[in-house]
């Protein structure tokens, strides 16, 4: 199988070269690596012309986001296969090795994920195992359960779906996976083999950037292949999954807006039985004024 690496980076310089030599480590070799400089205004083109040109390629474009960066990085591979790393995460030796396993043991599958490793403020880690592949669909349509730096996958399949949506600010990563739909094949590697970053500056805590895109999704890529009551009752539990984790992440970062996240969660979607623990987290929000 060859597999090319695309690492999209912007201002990354700090995080990328320990990106880049995890690619250059791994046990099964890249065909092609890829760095994607979504026009970056520190040392990124200096820290990749530093490897010499030969195995890792460089690739300058004005800035246009995430998912801009991700296609061109496509365009200028040839491989039948993808992988993406972002700048600021990094893989273990054998991740490629697993995923290739995986894939060769079912050949159907266009798209591997794995589990990872969150590496957070002040040397934190948690392990996340890969959420099992049979229970993606139907909770892809409320909830996003594979992230970019996990995945390799088909680059035809990638091109059937239109690549990732350049209008997208955020989530443009599970819009591309919905899109795929639930017709797509794919495996999981449980291990926590990719390093995920996570800071509170990362797109994910910002709630407003968050709420535009899924709002646009919930106009797009969310419904598609729903009508009637069944497309009006995910759209408002898509809404208010999203409202719940902008709640949580409100809390992390000390936004005030957290109580109110959730009850708008809770007004979009009341159900005791979706995302139970929304209704403890506000009780638990009131109990604290109280005492």
């Amino acid at each position: 199988m060859k597999i090319a690496a695309v690492i999209p980076a912007y201002n990354s310089a700090h995080f990328l070269k320990e990106c880049i030599d995890s690619v250059l480590a791994q046990t099964y070799p890249l065909a092609e690596i890829v760095v994607v400089d979504d026009g970056s205004r520190d040392h990124t083109r200096e820290l990749v012309e530093s490897y010499g040109g030969g195995h890792v390629h460089y690739f300058w474009q004005e800035n246009r986001g995430l998912s801009a960066a991700r296609n061109a990085g496509v365009r200028e591979t040839a491989s039948p296969w993808v992988g993406f790393l972002d700048a600021d995460d990094r893989w273990e030796p054998r991740k490629i090795e697993l995923q290739v396993k995986a894939l060769e043991a079912d050949p159907e599958a266009v798209l591997c994920y794995t589990g990872k490793l969150l590496a957070g403020p002040g040397e934190r880690r948690s392990v996340v195992e890969a959420f099992p592949a049979d229970r993606l669909w139907p909770r892809m349509r409320y909830e996003n359960n594979i992230t970019p730096s996990t995945v390799v996958m088909r680059r035809d399949a990638l091109a059937t779906a239109g690549g990732f949506d350049e209008k997208l600010r955020a989530c443009e990563d599970w819009d591309l996976w919905v899109r795929l739909g639930p017709g797509c094949r794919m495996v999981a590697v449980k291990d926590p083999v990719t390093w995920y970053r996570v800071s509170e500056g990362s797109m994910s805590m910002d709630a407003d950037r968050m709420l535009a895109a899924v709002s646009r999704m919930l106009a797009t890529s969310l419904p598609r292949g729903l009508s009637g009551l069944s497309r009006w009752a995910w759209l408002r539990r898509a809404w208010s999954a999203e409202l719940s984790r902008c709640a949580l992440s409100a809390r992390e970062v000390r936004d005030r807006r957290s109580r109110r996240f959730l009850l708008r969660s809770l007004a979009a979607w009341p159900s005791p039985f979706f995302l139970s623990w929304r209704w403890k987290a506000l009780a638990l929000e009131m109990a604290r004024e109280m005492f």
